[in-house]
């Protein structure tokens, strides 16, 4: 591949799983240097966590050495907002936990980083037909139909 490197507004990359032999760390890498991203998104498994003993030190750790801001994980079903002050500088890292255990994800507005956890008293007022989502079909299209009157509206 030549050394100009592509513009690209936004990449997803999901399940790396580093810390595995098969993780695919040189072919990626390679991507990486061919692409000039504003913004990267790291998607699902990006560290093994079963690979390291402190799936949180692993990747502040990392986020240090690169001069991260913040680190925003997920999938340990262990939701939190963590500042961690080290010599190296300070880092924080945001873990949204999952919608089947703790019901929580991370919201981002006015340039702070907050938690929800869902709570029914919050929504007392909205009747829940539950009739209406026994079938998974129904339920995926009335969210992507919800997340695009969202877009639209926003």
């Amino acid at each position: 591949m030549s050394n100009t490197k592509r513009f690209v507004e936004l990449v997803v990359i999901s399940d790396t799983h580093f810390g595995t032999i098969g993780c695919r760390a040189k072919e990626l890498n390679q991507y990486l240097k061919s692409i000039k991203p504003k913004t990267i998104v790291l998607n699902g498994d990006i560290i093994d966590m079963w690979q390291f003993n402190k799936f949180e030190d692993t990747v502040t750790d990392i986020g240090l050495r690169n001069n991260f801001d913040y680190v925003v994980c997920g999938h340990i079903h262990q939701p939190c907002i963590k500042k961690f002050e080290t010599e190296e500088g300070s880092i924080t890292y945001l873990n949204s936990g999952d919608w089947i255990e703790n019901m929580t994800a991370l919201e981002y507005h006015d340039e702070k980083w907050t938690l929800f956890q869902y709570d029914p008293v919050f929504f007392k007022e909205d009747k829940l037909d539950d009739q209406a989502y026994k079938d998974v079909k129904t339920l995926f299209s009335d969210l992507v139909a919800d997340i695009n009157s969202n877009l639209t509206n926003s």
